[in-house]
């Protein structure tokens, strides 16, 4: 009988702990944490972070649930904005961005990226491939960090 206790115990202990999930996930497989609107402040390339304009500072993407996303950037600085709306999907820690007619001859541009983070308040990914060139080196990954506003 006692070690019926013991293992009653100890499927009881094991289960608490399969049962139990950490805060410190990054969260990618809850693709709505993606949804709403994103501010940029941060990008990396080669290990080296990128000093940030004012007026980059103010671009955002706006993920929606269908599919969507508005990309408000700096095309031209100073502070000379456009808005672009693509679309993109998420797979696992896999975030693809699909724009039309801004590929080679007009075809749709696909670029990949691996996000790194996904909370509710951050979201970080590394563009690494596009249909265009392929698997970008190590040295030419860009790594892109935001924050929900």
């Amino acid at each position: 009988m006692k070690q019926l206790s013991y293992i009653l115990l100890a499927i009881f202990t094991i289960s608490q702990f399969i049962s139990c999930s950490s805060d410190d996930s990054n969260g990618s497989n809850d693709q709505n944490l993606i949804l709403g609107k994103w501010q940029l402040i941060k990008v990396t390339r080669n290990m080296d972070e990128v000093i940030l304009s004012d007026c980059r500072k103010e671009e955002t993407l706006t993920f929606f649930d269908n599919g969507n996303i508005e990309n408000y950037f700096v095309d031209n600085d100073p502070c000379d904005y456009s808005m672009k709306t693509f679309q993109y999907s998420v797979s696992d820690d896999e975030l693809t961005f699909s724009i039309p007619n801004e590929g080679i001859n007009g075809r749709t541009y696909i670029l990949k990226s691996r996000i790194l983070s996904l909370t509710k308040s951050k979201l970080e990914f590394q563009y690494f491939n596009d249909n265009e060139v392929g698997d970008y080196p190590e040295s030419q990954r860009e790594t892109q960090e935001y924050i929900k506003i």
